[in-house]
């Protein structure tokens, strides 16, 4: 999508995606060579710390516990006043919900360690890696059931996840009261009905 259309989905569903190749076309042009060489690089975590739009709120996903340290350190030098870092398998931005990996937030006045139990949110523990995807479509199938209100591990993480980004973009309110209006929306079907609306007319 182009910026116009960016503009538009933002302001009719409050929701939009931009890749870098709209306000980052230098690094993105690397990417070709980033596959090529098949090793993660610096640019792995600075692509991450980067937003076209002032005052973002960043969730960062990071490989390995040094960068806890180093990344926060690199938002608040950056002038990011809200942001949660997690550390997660291969620095997804997809928090893990076993209860051990490490959350950093990241606040105007410097930033504090975390770790959240799974139980406090009313979640059972899991990770993406313990689930059993037989292939795309059965993974497909699984995440449309869970924005759809189902039960299971699927809707637990991201149910977990969904209450991190609110967290970090609206920290007045606890992550408990985050994770409870998700659940709320899942359980209605709301999720799956803004699905539906942003889907290209005449796809699935």
């Amino acid at each position: 999508h182009g910026l116009d259309e960016i503009s538009v989905s933002l302001a009719e569903y409050g929701f939009a995606a931009a890749g870098t190749e709209l306000y980052l076309p230098e690094l993105h042009a690397l990417l070709g060579l980033r596959w090529e060489m098949a090793r993660r690089t610096v640019l792995n975590v600075i692509e991450k710390l980067v937003s076209p739009v002032p005052g973002s709120r960043f969730l960062v996903g990071v490989t390995h516990r040094p960068f806890l340290k180093s990344v926060p350190e690199a938002l608040v030098g950056l002038g990011v006043k809200h942001a949660l870092v997690v550390q997660a398998i291969e620095g997804s931005d997809e928090a893990p919900l076993d209860g051990n990996s490490s959350l950093v937030r990241v606040r105007s006045d410097g930033f504090e360690t975390l770790c959240v139990r799974p139980e406090s949110l009313g979640l059972t523990r899991a990770t993406r890696a313990h689930i059993p995807w037989k292939g795309a479509q059965d993974e497909e199938q699984a995440v449309l059931e869970a924005l759809g209100g189902g039960r299971g591990p699927v809707k637990d993480l991201l149910l977990y996840n969904a209450a991190l980004r609110l967290w970090a973009a609206d920290g007045s309110a606890p992550l408990e009261e985050h994770a409870e209006r998700v659940r709320s929306v899942l359980d209605a079907g709301e999720a799956l009905d803004l699905l539906d609306r942003l889907r290209p007319a005449g796809l699935p």
